[in-house]
């Protein structure tokens, strides 16, 4: 068995009896948006926290949930087991009218 796929195998046995994982979307509030990620030379090292439900075919959502000290968005991941796509869209829809604030996107002009 190769490594994703038994990567994949424990982490959905670790889920087993859960609805619903919360969990952040990345390990940092972000980084520079020209950049590949926020190790140079490690450019996916951020995605720790949703490649593993990409590659169990999960359902998961990211929904802004504010703002660090400095204005970068800080986001929080909904995930659900395979096929509870619904679940998974509705919680998101909640968790957005629930935030503590309303964010303030920038204006691009």
């Amino acid at each position: 068995m190769g490594v994703i796929a038994a990567s994949s195998q424990r982490f959905l046995k670790a889920q087993e009896g859960l609805d619903l994982v919360l969990a952040p979307t990345l390990p940092m509030a972000g980084f520079a948006a020209e950049l590949p990620g926020p190790v140079p030379g490690v450019p996916l090292g951020h995605t720790g926290y949703t490649a593993l439900f990409n590659q169990t075919g999960q359902p998961a959502a990211t929904v802004g949930w504010g703002l660090d000290p400095t204005g970068l968005p800080i986001g929080v991941q909904v995930a659900g087991p395979r096929f509870a796509d619904r679940l998974v869209l509705r919680i998101a829809a909640f968790l957005e009218t629930a935030r503590p604030a309303p964010l303030r996107w920038p204006v691009i002009r």
